[in-house]
């Protein structure tokens, strides 16, 4: 399968087609292959304010997010940078908040916020 998906995404760089959805595709299958007992409830782009960030100098970064469950029940919440785990937020007992404008969150994990900020209104409710 990942051999089709290269050939596809080899393809659509050659014809001009949407290579969005061949990466995408590579990702689903990089994920999986990385955790093939549990896949990933949800995961999607979203955008993460980098770890030394003001509230003068907001600086967001696209990010791959993968939501899973783990074997406790409790939920993790994984992000990628061009195909490598950057980081991991651990859910139990976060707190998050929404913004006013239904498309940004902070995740209040016990030692640091992190800002996320979905790419649309529908993205944000899917999230």
């Amino acid at each position: 399968e990942e051999v089709r998906c290269t050939l596809a995404l080899e393809a659509s760089a050659k014809t001009g087609q949407n290579v969005g959805l061949a990466m995408s595709r590579l990702v689903e299958l990089a994920i999986r292959a990385d955790h093939p007992e549990q896949g990933p409830l949800h995961y999607g782009y979203l955008h993460k304010r980098g770890h030394g960030a003001t509230m003068f100098h907001k600086a967001y970064k696209r990010r791959m997010f993968v939501l899973r469950k783990q074997d406790d029940d409790q939920f993790l919440l994984e992000y990628l940078a061009n195909g490598e785990k950057k980081g991991q937020i651990d859910l139990a007992g976060a707190i998050v908040t929404v913004g006013e404008d239904r498309r940004t969150f902070d995740i209040h994990e016990s030692t640091r916020t992190y800002a996320i900020k979905a790419e649309s209104a529908d993205d944000f409710a899917t999230w």
